[in-house]
């Protein structure tokens, strides 16, 4: 009997009827898991990425766990020598779905192992309450508040009932009762705890607090039951009591987990004891608080937030109750950090073993325009030369030993522990003070940074580097790891499937070449999707020339031309009077916007851009950018608004331009990064090293690579469109929106560029020759999105 999964054609757990789109990739994930493939999904934003991603992966985990039961019937039919009617029934009481089935269940060998294992303990502890229930009763009463009171329990129900004298309770379970009172393990001669059963589960990754709570609003649509947990930082998930305090979200591009390899190496799982312990924290003796809060988090999908409210009523530790909720739940979510890292999956718990991995993917470009200047002197070297440079005294130090101290002695976390406590009593009720303070406890201690970076010098030398450079008088260290397929490499051995998605995945051969080098392709699956809009919704076009007839070439060493300058600010005049609504313009660093204001301020270009739209700047200051945003909305549905951004920085990221809010988006150029890096050179460096070592051992998957250029020159392109495809995703958010893309470069043109551009996007590019031809394409396009709309 054959239990391979087929592809269904249709999801009925999708709340909506699908677009074409959405069924195409549901298809396409729900095969690739099956068959133990790695995919990369490129469908942008406002297609229902999320909810497909979601529909799809529980899917198959439902069909998995029925493909389960069916093999243990099987096996059961085939093993059995017992009497038939002992077979028989065993057979029926697999094929009827438990309890634990019906609210989303596990897979046939968890449940088999969980449910023995509730088995045994109910009836323990249920001997127990009758061994401690008074022989003599009452044989009838009006309700059953006595009973449940005698049994531990709230009255829930009332009801007339017999209670008869408790049975005889056996001597081994009478011994065993203070220790089940108290919430502990039997004790079984030969045998250590008992490790609670798992199941298989998808891990679904973000990079933020929102997504994450975004996702959790999708999977609520879904017509699904299954057990969720959130897997998060101890200060994220921990009760509000006293100064245990839930820090603010500040906005959506916050990474959530920033510093949570940190935490989550020095936190340990039996935390101090005495009266340093946290109160919220069961003691060892006392795990049935703990199983009723996972219980209760295993119940129905919670955000943070929830899993706080959750842990306030039991008065226990949500962050703990989460963390061991994990090995029975079935959908975990969880920040990148806690997924790639090692360490940190350990801390948790968390078993990737044959498991699914579905990744959001936000792709990060090249970071603009906020660098620290740096001096003339700098050096790279790998960890092996840095030590050597130290000195004979640091040969002889074995680093492992040293990164086991700091881990086992939680050095790091005491001394930060000590100076907060020691700054909250110097601050005494000064509320500036006491700000300060709390700001400080919530950053990643300097000692925590000191452990990474000996961490990180106990890996590959081949793979890491090490910059010492001159910054603003002060010497600064950084690691550097080169190669992000090593963090990659470990999961795709253990893990069953990995799925990479994201809105603007181009150009898929880069996240191939960076995270999959090496790998036989015939593991890898790719998926792009147009979008769920009409065609006639987006206007993509290329600007060549200017109003006055001159090549657009926004090159770095161009960027401080005077003439260039007041061409753009021409260009940007004219198409203000024709787009409405909002426009977001798109440049490629800080320096490059500054200089820009300040010549046309001077030229008196920005008050004529005023007189027509309101003109806002993305702030260098992320606690501003709120406030901007704001402004920028109101000011849309007044005058019309004009925002300038930087490609790379907070606007380019995690943020909907929809509807209004962007009628139009620029792009000024392509903002590569500075070659002047030596962190960049280096990685150049390494990819051309790396590519020719692969090309002599004749990897099938760099002799695919384009062979006009090397490897570095690909990643150098590759880092500047991924960073520009971010950006340009930010215009479109629904099916019913529209907008017009405007490429403001020659360099646009070539083939080369527009094929790293997402094909929803490349497919019905236009290039104009001349600034008249483009200012009568967009005007036909805003006359013709102005008719529909009347």
């Amino acid at each position: 009997m054959s239990l391979k999964l087929q592809t269904p054609s249709e999801f009925p757990a999708f709340p909506f009827k699908p677009y074409d789109i959405q069924l195409d990739l549901m298809r396409h994930l729900y095969a690739s898991v099956e068959d133990r493939k790695i995919t990369i999904v490129e469908s942008p934003t406002g297609t229902g990425k999320t909810l497909s991603l979601l529909c799809s992966s529980l899917t198959w985990l439902k069909d998995e766990q029925e493909r389960a039961r069916k093999g243990k019937l099987s096996e059961l039919g085939e093993s059995h020598e017992g009497p038939d009617w002992v077979l028989a029934q065993t057979l029926d009481l697999c094929r009827t779905p438990g309890e634990g089935t019906q609210k989303g269940g596990r897979d046939a060998e968890a449940c088999t192992c969980t449910g023995a294992k509730e088995t045994g303990e109910s009836t323990l502890r249920r001997n127990v309450r009758a061994a401690s229930l008074p022989t003599r009763v009452p044989r009838m009463t009006t309700t059953a508040s006595f009973c449940r009171k005698m049994m531990g329990q709230t009255p829930t129900l009332t009801m007339k009932r017999a209670i008869y004298p408790p049975p005889k309770v056996d001597r081994v379970v009478t011994e065993e009762a203070p220790r089940l009172r108290q919430g502990t393990k039997p004790s079984t001669p030969g045998s250590d705890a008992e490790e609670e059963p798992g199941c298989t589960k998808i891990y679904y990754a973000s990079r933020t607090h929102t997504q994450l709570a975004q996702v959790l609003h999708e999977l609520r649509k879904l017509k699904l039951m299954l057990s969720v947990t959130l897997a998060s930082a101890p200060e994220e998930a921990a009760a509000v009591s006293g100064k245990r305090r839930l820090p603010e979200v500040e906005n959506d591009d916050d990474d959530l987990g920033s510093s949570y390899a940190s935490m989550m190496m020095s936190r340990s799982r039996t935390p101090e004891k005495g009266k340093k312990r946290c109160h919220y924290l069961p003691p060892p003796e006392d795990e049935s608080k703990m199983l009723d809060l996972r219980d209760q988090i295993l119940a129905s999908p919670k955000d943070i937030e929830d899993l706080v409210a959750t842990g306030q009523d039991s008065e226990t530790c949500p962050y703990f109750g989460s963390r061991r909720a994990i090995r029975q739940a079935q959908l975990v979510l969880l920040p990148y950090n806690l997924l790639l890292q090692k360490t940190a999956r350990e801390a948790l718990g968390i078993d990737l073993t044959d498991q699914v991995q579905t990744d959001k993917q936000h792709t990060q470009g090249p970071k603009s325009g906020n660098e620290k200047a740096r001096g003339a002197g700098v050096e790279v070297m790998t960890p092996g030369e840095l030590l050597h440079r130290l000195g004979r005294k640091t040969e002889g130090v074995n680093l492992l030993e040293v990164e086991t101290y700091l881990r086992g002695s939680k050095i790091a976390r005491k001394v930060s522990g000590y100076s907060v406590k020691t700054l909250e009593r110097a601050a005494g009720h000064d509320p500036v003070k006491l700000a300060k303070v709390s700001r400080l406890s919530n950053t990643t201690p300097p000692l925590h940074l000191v452990e990474s970076f000996i961490t990180a010098l106990t890996a590959s030398n081949d793979d890491g580097r090490v910059t010492l450079s001159l910054v603003d008088g002060q010497v600064e260290i950084k690691y550097q790891h080169l190669n992000p397929s090593t963090h990659f490499r470990e999961l795709i051995d253990i893990a069953r499937s990995i799925v990479l998605a994201g809105g603007t995945m181009s150009p898929v051969s880069d996240v191939i070449h960076q995270l999959f080098m090496g790998l036989e392709p015939s593991r890898i699956r790719t998926f792009s999707c147009g979008h769920i809009i009409p065609t006639s919704n987006l206007q993509t076009l290329v600007l060549k020339k200017g109003p006055r007839g001159g090549d657009l070439l926004f090159k770095y060493e161009q960027r401080g031309n005077q003439a260039i300058i007041a061409e753009l600010g021409q260009i940007l005049l004219n198409f203000v009077n024709v787009v409405p609504g909002g426009m977001v313009v798109f440049l490629p660093s800080y320096s490059f916007l500054h200089t820009m204001m300040s010549a046309w301020g001077g030229s008196g270009l920005m008050e004529k851009l005023k007189s027509r739209k309101r003109v806002f700047s993305e702030p260098q200051d992320a606690g501003q950018i709120e406030a901007v945003l704001r402004e920028y909305s109101e000011a849309i549905h007044r005058t019309g608004a004009l925002l300038f951004a930087v490609v790379g920085a907070k606007l380019s990221e995690g943020l909907n331009f929809t509807d209004d809010l962007a009628r139009a988006v620029l792009i000024i150029g392509l903002p590569f990064a500075n070659l002047a890096s030596p962190e960049l050179r280096e990685r150049m460096s390494y990819v051309n090293r790396l590519e020719q070592q692969l090309r002599a051992k004749g990897d099938a998957v760099t002799k695919g690579a384009s062979a006009t250029k090397d490897a570095a020159t690909e990643l150098y392109e590759n880092m500047c469109m991924n960073a520009v495809n971010q950006s340009i995703g930010r215009a479109i958010r629904h099916r019913g929106d529209w907008a017009s893309l405007i490429l403001i470069d020659g360099r646009y043109a070539s083939s080369r560029i527009r094929n790293k551009l997402p094909k929803w996007i490349g497919g019905n590019t236009t290039v104009t020759e001349t600034f008249g031809q483009a200012m009568r394409e967009m005007g036909k396009f805003f006359r013709e999105k102005k008719v529909a709309a009347s």
